[in-house]
This record gives structure tokens, C-alpha cells and sequence, in this order.
């Protein structure tokens, strides 16, 4: 503001000196284009305010991606009278499809520091299997599946310049897993259970417009054992199978704001 005012005052005085109005005048309306030019950059990098920001408030969504399983079989003896002591174990991994729904509630605050809780509930197709040989016997196979997958987990992250809100994650979370067993001698054994764990994860949302987000997320999740008796049709059992199962995912997902926060 200063150098302008100098720069008239100049002016008004460069008629005395020939040949130099053109100049200064030049020169007052290069620092003028200047301004605007830096009044533009900063306001392109504002974008709509916290309140008005989709997301701010609560939302609804759908997501679909890749999901693997990352599991440990272990092989314990039965009650089978007489079965010596058996541990062994194996890791047990596949490949495989999820997708869902999820429903959430967010809130940025005029410094764009973003707090959230969000449920998710996913259908899922993966399933991988390991084989055993144990006391000479023919081999025996154990499958592992999870058909679905659930979590409530709190998000925290900073939406930067309104064009990018990267987040970490964190909550409990809820998976349907099937494992079954078997061998060509008669024996097989099978479990269906919900089991609960951790999740944690980190994602980034994108901010289309006061209304739309698409974004990725990527999470792990650790759940309880479980197990199931691998058994001959008399019920006599020599085998019990334990699974601790894990999953690997990563999602693509559209979020649409329903509503601005309360708060």
C-alpha cells in the first residue's frame, strides 16, 4: 500500500522529468496486475468453508474393493483316547472381492482438523486353504472363508486447502468366518462363526463438490480363534483345528452428505 502511494506521488511529479511518465506508469500497473494475481491464488486455495464442506455432518455411502485373507491353522490333538500330542501349524492366505454400505457422521472445525465415527458392512468372497500330513496319515485339508465384514471405528484427519482429507482409523470389528476339514479317510470336521477384533487403517477422502467425496481406505483387521473337532461319523475326534484369522483390505468408496453437523 505504501509502495503504491509513493509510486502516484511519482507520477505526479515524472511530467518535470522527460520521457519517464510512461515508465512509472508502466510500472504502477505491472504491480497492480501483481495484486490481483496473488488475491486470485490465494482464494482458489480457500475453497468452501468448514460448515458447508461435505465432509462436515453425516453421510451415507458404498464402497467395493479387494479383501485377503491372512490366517493361522493350527492342528492340535482331540479327545480321541490315546492320540499323542500334535502341534502343528500353517498360514493360510487368499484373494477375493468386498463391498457394502457405510453410514458416518463427521465433524471439521474452522481450522479443518476433522473428527469422525463411521460403521461399515461389507459382503465378502475370500477363502484360501493349507494341507497337513500328520501321523502318517493321508493328508488333511483345511479350508478358511470369510463371507462378511463389519467395523465402528473412529477417523481423525486434516482436510488440506478443501481438496484432500487424508485420515487414520481405528475401532472394533466383526467378521463372518467358515473354516472346514477333511481327508479321503473318512474324517472332517467344519465351524461357522461371528468373530470380533480390531481394525485400524488410513484412507483419503476427495471433496467433489458440497455434496459428493470419493476416496480409497486401506485396513487391517485381527479377530478371535476359533475352532472345530475334525471327527470320524461316530464322533470319535483325533484332530482339533484352530483358526486365527486376519484381513487385509483396500476399498474405493462415494460418500454423499444427508446432513450438515449439529454442532
Amino acid at each position: 500500500m505504501k509502495k503504491t502511494l509513493i509510486l502516484t506521488m511519482v507520477l505526479e511529479c515524472v511530467p518535470l522529468v522527460p520521457g519517464r511518465a510512461t515508465e512509472v506508469k508502466q510500472a504502477l500497473g505491472s504491480e497492480s496486475q501483481a495484486n490481483a494475481t496473488m488475491k486470485n491464488a490465494l482464494g482458489a486455495g480457500s475453497g468452501i468453508g468448514a460448515k458447508d464442506s461435505p465432509v462436515n455432518g453425516f453421510n451415507a455411502g458404498v464402497q467395493i474393493g479387494f479383501v485377503a485373507t491372512d490366517s493361522k491353522v493350527k492342528i492340535g490333538a482331540g479327545t480321541l483316547p490315546g492320540m499323542p500330542n500334535i502341534n502343528s501349524k500353517s498360514d493360510v492366505s487368499g484373494e477375493g472381492i468386498a463391498g457394502g454400505v457405510h453410514f458416518g457422521w463427521g465433524y471439521l472445525t474452522d481450522e479443518y482438523i476433522y473428527l469422525g465415527l463411521e460403521a461399515n458392512a461389507n459382503l465378502a468372497d475370500a477363502d484360501g486353504s493349507t494341507s497337513f500330513f500328520i501321523l502318517n496319515t493321508p493328508k488333511l485339508t483345511t479350508k478358511v472363508e470369510v463371507t462378511q465384514l463389519y467395523d465402528l471405528s473412529a477417523r481423525f484427519g486434516y482436510l488440506y486447502q478443501n481438496a484432500a482429507l487424508p485420515y487414520l482409523k481405528a475401532g472394533i470389528a466383526l467378521g463372518h468366518w467358515k473354516a472346514n476339514s477333511k481327508t479321503n479317510v473318512n474324517l472332517s470336521g467344519s465351524s461357522s462363526k461371528y468373530r470380533i477384533g480390531v481394525v485400524v487403517g488410513a484412507g483419503a477422502d476427495i471433496p467433489v463438490n458440497s455434496e459428493f467425496t470419493f476416496g480409497g481406505e486401506y485396513t487391517f483387521s485381527t479377530y478371535s480363534s476359533f475352532s472345530h473337532d475334525v471327527s470320524f461319523p461316530n464322533g470319535d475326534n483325533p484332530f482339533r483345528v484352530k483358526v486365527e484369522p486376519k484381513t487385509h483390505s483396500l476399498m474405493l468408496n462415494m460418500r454423499y452428505k444427508l446432513l450438515n453437523s449439529p454442532f
